[in-house]
């Protein structure tokens, strides 16, 4: 098994415009991490400044779920993608589909 930072560093290396957050989705998507694995990498590896705590609590809850049910999420993965090649702060969608999580 790959770790969340290699995969992400793969992931960032051939998608340089996506957010880092973006590309952790991503490394995470589907490979049954724990929520405290993830929590560590997160804070490793997007930038401090772009989350407060409250923030971060809700997305790292957000990609354990992605982490555990990867099949529910491809939709807001895809989002995510045109969202970031659009140039649009994808933290926004993530937002919008917490309310419904």
């Amino acid at each position: 098994m790959r770790t969340i930072e290699r995969n992400f560093k793969k992931i960032r290396k051939n998608n340089e415009q996506r957010s880092d957050y973006g590309c952790l989705v991503e490394a995470v998507s589907g490979k049954k991490y724990s929520r405290r694995r993830i929590y560590t990498y997160f804070i490793k590896l997007v930038d401090s400044d772009d989350y407060n705590i409250q923030e971060t609590n809700q997305l790292v809850r957000y990609l354990h779920h992605v982490s555990k049910h990867a099949e529910e999420c491809t939709f807001l993965n895809e989002n995510a993608l045109q969202t970031s090649q659009n140039n649009i702060d994808d933290r926004s969608i993530v937002r919008e589909d917490l309310v419904n999580f």
